[in-house]
């Protein structure tokens, strides 16, 4: 079965418009197909390598504070491991200000670090813990075998050349917490992270509402602690 994606692009800064391109155009959009398609790698590629955030300085490990990666707080590392029903993170890393900061608020590329937007410690604290919340199921994911970086990457870069979204639950969702995507799953998480802060949820989880999230997050619970 053919599948039509609609991607949707602006036409000249100046005149405003837009033209909708369908996924079996041919000749010149076929050219601007392509172009978009770089760009998607390209997008995918910089995830992968962890470019920084134009402020750091070039050649060192440090964010756009200048700041090293740093362990988690006793109480991040104490909330997180409730929240993931007894798991460890020992060892886990934060580091602050990453390329994309204008639409990526994290990223995880290893079980021992969590790469944040730049301002991640000028958040509330319930932000933080539940921006936190949402890449630590990114480490429990990949510790299960669920998720590595190729996967999440092409994943991230395939829905931005369709505009499609990762995050989005359907309202009526019916079906099991292991029948959604991997960014579906840990917007569960942090909505669940949201519920216990006592702050609001998100606009994904508002779609789905607070008796479903925890619904979902006990089926998530009940297979992911520890033995």
């Amino acid at each position: 079965m053919g599948v039509h994606h609609h991607i949707r692009i602006t036409v000249g800064a100046d005149e405003g418009k837009t033209r909708a391109l369908r996924g079996d155009s041919t000749g010149g959009s076929a050219a601007l197909m392509a172009a978009l398609l770089a760009a998607g790698l390209y997008r995918m590629a910089s995830c992968l390598l962890g470019a920084k955030s134009p402020q750091a300085n070039p050649g060192t490990n440090t964010s756009s504070l200048d700041k090293p990666p740093r362990p988690l707080t006793p109480e991040e590392r104490a909330f997180l491991e409730r929240l993931h029903g007894g798991r460890s993170f020992e060892g886990v890393k934060v580091d602050e200000g990453f390329l994309f900061d204008s639409w990526v608020g994290g990223v995880v590329r290893s079980d021992k670090e969590i790469n944040v937007e730049g301002g991640f410690s000028l958040k509330s604290e319930e932000d933080q813990l539940a921006l936190l919340a949402h890449e630590s199921t990114h480490i429990v994911q990949r510790q299960l075998g669920t998720l590595d970086n190729f996967r999440g990457a092409f994943a991230h870069a395939w829905a931005w050349l369709t505009g499609t979204s990762l995050y989005a639950i359907p309202a009526d969702f019916k079906g099991s917490f292991f029948d959604l995507n991997f960014e579906q799953q840990a917007v569960v998480v942090e909505n669940a992270a949201r519920i216990k802060l006592g702050t609001d949820l998100n606009r994904y989880g508002a779609a789905l509402g607070k008796l479903r999230v925890l619904q979902l997050y006990k089926e998530y619970l009940e297979t992911v602690r520890p033995r």
